[in-house]
């Protein structure tokens, strides 16, 4: 069973660690994102979902804007600056861990061991340490990462 079924996603204690499904951060309109992949497994390949949690808000890199954003390891570069909208209330956004399925190709998360430990850095600063959900033990270090506010 995924590890945050009972808690609803909200973040657990395990083996001594407080893990978390999601990064969730509420982000002042017109700041700057900055997503930094520092290391991973090369198998399954790696990444990270950025979802704007209000369907009118968009996430923008270069001239992309959408309001779902993945950045995988195997093609993205190891620093992406993402653009937050001018809205009127602060932007929710939340960052999943994901991996590519290599039979189908298809993005997974959230399944059997899938957890992020976070660490926060400073003021706007996090580490994440992610697990996939390849297999029933968690590896934090399937992909390490980096997120930054820029006001």
């Amino acid at each position: 069973m995924p590890l945050f079924v009972a808690s609803r996603g909200q973040p657990i204690d395990f083996d001594g660690q407080q893990l978390h499904a999601a990064l969730h951060l509420e982000i002042a309109p017109g700041s700057r994102l900055h997503v930094l992949l520092e290391s991973s497994v090369s198998e399954p390949v790696q990444g990270l979902i950025l979802s704007a949690r209000r369907p009118k808000h968009r996430l923008t890199v270069d001239d992309t804007s959408a309001r779902v954003l993945v950045l995988w390891r195997d093609t993205a570069p190891r620093h992406t600056e993402i653009s937050l909208p001018n809205a009127r209330q602060k932007i929710p956004v939340a960052i999943h861990n994901v991996w590519r399925d290599q039979k189908h190709g298809t993005t997974m998360y959230g399944v059997n061991a899938a957890a992020m430990r976070i660490t926060v850095e400073g003021l706007g600063k996090w580490l994440l340490e992610c697990s996939d959900g390849w297999g029933t033990e968690a590896h934090f270090e399937d992909l390490v990462a980096r997120v930054i506010i820029e006001p």
